[in-house]
């Protein structure tokens, strides 16, 4: 569970917050209660599929994605970034931190007994052939930390 929705919406943006676990929300929806933010810049949905998503429309400017969708196995989590990327505005923001391919083997070394680690990392290749047919130009690509981390920066173009 990241904090930065709350951040984002104290300082005036309008923030929709996706979670398919209902628990999350509900401490979200707590944390908001306790600092005071607006109901009207937080939006807290959950969803129960991929395709309710689709529910979203195409509004948004901004898609971050911090956690839970970077870590699962790329046919799972497929649809989501599809129906994700066709939720944003041409000219909105693409950004996402997600493990390295580093993380992942580092991850591995240190497994948890019979437990396997996929190795399942996403690269910008992988990422904008997830991310089809909606198309998008990079504004920034870089791995942090040790190049343990990678962040992506993409600009949605226009479908025409």
């Amino acid at each position: 569970m990241h904090h930065e929705p709350l951040l984002m919406a104290q300082a005036g943006a309008r923030v929709t917050v996706i979670d398919t676990d209902i628990d999350n929300l509900k401490v979200l929806h707590r944390l908001q209660n306790a600092s005071g933010v607006d109901g009207r810049h937080l939006n807290l949905v959950h969803l129960a599929s991929a395709d309710a998503i689709l529910t979203l429309g195409r509004e948004f400017d901004a898609v971050l994605i911090l956690d839970s969708l970077t870590r699962g196995p790329v046919e799972l989590v497929a649809a989501e970034y599809r129906h994700l990327a066709k939720c944003l505005k041409a000219g909105g923001r693409w950004l996402q931190l997600a493990p390295s391919k580093i993380w992942y083997q580092r991850r591995s070394e240190k497994s948890l007994g019979s437990l396997e680690v996929w190795h399942d990392w996403l690269d910008l290749a992988k990422l904008l052939r997830l991310l089809q047919p909606s198309r998008f130009h990079v504004i920034f690509d870089a791995k942090l930390e040790d190049d343990t981390w990678q962040w992506f920066d993409l600009l949605r173009l226009d479908d025409s």
